[in-house]
């Protein structure tokens, strides 16, 4: 009987523990260990054996582990007697506390000139660091050489970072508060723009008269067709993304003003430093206007506000320099419509310091005027043909003219000054006009017509003959339609783009009437485009997409921003 429940009691050990590791209850193995081996069956025998042999296994297996554990911290960490003297050695190694300040890296690992990089194979980002077709490898150190110049090259700083630059011990500034520290950034951004705003102003007189005394023709002499030299810089908007996508992007209207206006739905305008050599320079003031996603944004002639707008009543003045934000609501314009309070979701404003004014198209073909100024209403413009669907103020000579476009295809020119039409041409010839844009002279605009046509114009004049009237040049590169148009200071570029498509921009040379064909080449980012701008100068182009980021571009025929 005995045996059988000692059978059995293996069986359910053996069941229990399959990789034979066996384990018996306190009870059990006393009940054995009290029995003599002689006393037992030959079942209890065969298990006590592989109980003894189990705990053999057991105890070799846990010596050779502390064995190895051991050799590890020594080989890690020395023996523990070799403490005090690695401590000595590292006391005896370490430079004084004056030398810590010295220019240098805080660390060198000598490990890394005998380190052999693999450049020939490998990710592509590798490769790009090969000096020759047929280098293979380079040792560490002139690896970190090479990705240096590759990433000044890509990004165009070759200096060291600001966050990266170590200031000096005896004349850092003593550490302040957290508030304080904001309070001083703050004051900061707003001196550096109040400055750069009254460096504008010395200039506005002179950048008036360049900007009307030159034309396509000249700026052509500089700028070829056919091949468009021109490279990417840093993101204007890197710093502060919006969660939206960038609908406006616009530029300082002076040239010695390295500014560039951002805004969208996420109810936010920025506005950021950029840098003909570098590109975005950081995000110098923001301004955040509640329950108004910004549809439409730009600045006043003089460069010192920003008007900002979404679907709401009214529009949103921003003095820049001092930081202050007016909400001005236009009076309603009787034309005869319900009584429910007009959007101002669109406008234009024009170039004219000595009388700035704002363009809001209203129902029924009416055009309010607002000055920038008073705030005050200077005047309502009647079309007559239905609903304005786009208007530009002229530049240059012609800042005083209102061009209003309609479904029919009509284009009108208004004299503001007037409040009457003084030429008007058919540009459509029954098809809808998208946008127009004018040229920074005001010798030609720009009319986009369904189906992605774009069709360039001499300014119309009571004086001009139909002849005179008929498109220059006519554009049919993208097959979306153009949602905007945007003219190079100097008049010799147009840009068109549509946001119906993916990277549906292009860039024609006026003056020989076509379209680079080298850019934008498909491995452009452009994604979807919603804006785009020139600067003042000429020398760079942003371009905003869907996906907030606002993308800077440098034209190397133009040597400065």
């Amino acid at each position: 009987m005995a045996s059988q429940n000692s059978g059995s009691q293996a069986k359910k050990a053996k069941s229990r523990y399959p990789d034979g590791h066996l384990a018996l209850t306190s009870s059990s193995a006393h009940a054995i260990k009290k029995t003599g081996t002689k006393r037992l069956s030959g079942a209890d025998r065969r298990l006590k054996r592989k109980l003894v042999q189990a705990s053999a296994k057991a105890s070799a297996r846990d010596l050779l582990l502390d064995d190895e554990v051991r050799d590890l911290e020594a080989s890690l960490f020395g023996d523990v007697d070799d403490v005090g003297e690695i401590e000595r050695d590292i006391s005896a190694q370490q430079p004084p506390a004056t030398a810590a300040a010295a220019a240098g890296p805080a660390w060198f690992d000598p490990e890394d000139a005998s380190i052999q990089v693999d450049i020939a194979t490998g990710p592509s980002r590798r490769r790009k660091l090969r000096h020759e077709e047929d280098e293979h490898a380079i040792d560490g150190a002139e690896y970190q050489r090479r990705l240096r110049v590759q990433h000044a090259k890509l990004t165009g700083r070759s200096e060291v970072p600001s966050w990266a630059q170590v200031e000096d011990a005896e004349t850092a500034a003593p550490k302040t508060t957290k508030a304080a520290r904001a309070d001083d950034d703050g004051g900061k951004e707003a001196a550096d723009i109040a400055g750069l705003l009254q460096s504008g102003r010395s200039v506005v007189r002179t950048s008036a008269k360049a900007a009307d005394t030159t034309t396509a023709a000249a700026a052509a002499a500089q700028l070829p067709r056919g091949t468009l030299a021109i490279s990417r810089l840093i993101d204007a908007n890197l710093d502060d993304i919006g969660n939206c996508p960038a609908d406006v992007v616009a530029f300082h209207p002076k040239r010695d003003v390295p500014l560039l206006l951002v805004a969208g739905l996420d109810k936010v305008a920025r506005i950021f430093r950029v840098s003909y050599a570098q590109g975005g320079e950081g995000c110098m003031a923001k301004l955040g206007i509640p329950e108004t996603p910004i549809r439409s944004a730009a600045w006043n002639p003089a460069g010192t506000h920003v008007v900002a707008s979404g679907r709401r009543p009214r529009v949103h003045i921003w003095d820049v320099s001092h930081g202050a934000c007016t909400a001005v609501t236009p009076p309603r314009v009787d034309v005869g419509d319900s009584g429910h309070a007009p959007s101002c979701e669109h406008f234009v404003v024009n170039e004219d310091e000595s009388m700035p004014l704002l363009a809001l198209p209203r129902s029924h073909g009416a055009v309010q005027l607002l000055s920038l100024r008073g705030h005050q209403q200077a005047g309502v413009l009647r079309t007559g043909a239905g609903t304005v669907r786009a208007l530009c103020f002229g530049g240059g000579r012609r800042s005083t003219e209102l061009l209003t476009a309609s479904r029919d295809g009509s284009v009108n020119v208004w004299d503001v000054r007037m409040n009457r039409c003084v030429a008007s041409v058919n540009v459509g010839q029954g098809t809808s006009v998208g946008c127009v844009s004018s040229s920074a002279n005001g010798s030609h605009f720009a009319a986009s017509l369904s189906g992605g046509y774009v069709h360039v114009y001499r300014w119309p004049s009571e004086s001009a003959d139909d002849a005179s009237r008929e498109a220059v040049h006519r554009f049919g590169n993208l097959t979306t339609d153009v949602d905007g148009l945007d003219f190079s200071r100097d008049g010799s570029l147009l840009c068109f783009r549509s946001r119906l498509a993916r990277d549906a921009l292009r860039v024609a040379h006026l003056a020989s009437g076509t379209v680079y064909s080298n850019w934008p080449s498909s491995k452009t980012p452009l994604h979807f485009v919603h804006s785009s701008s020139f600067s003042a100068g000429s020398g760079a182009l942003a371009i905003g997409n869907a996906r907030g980021r606002v993308l800077l571009y440098r034209l190397s025929a133009f040597a400065r921003l």
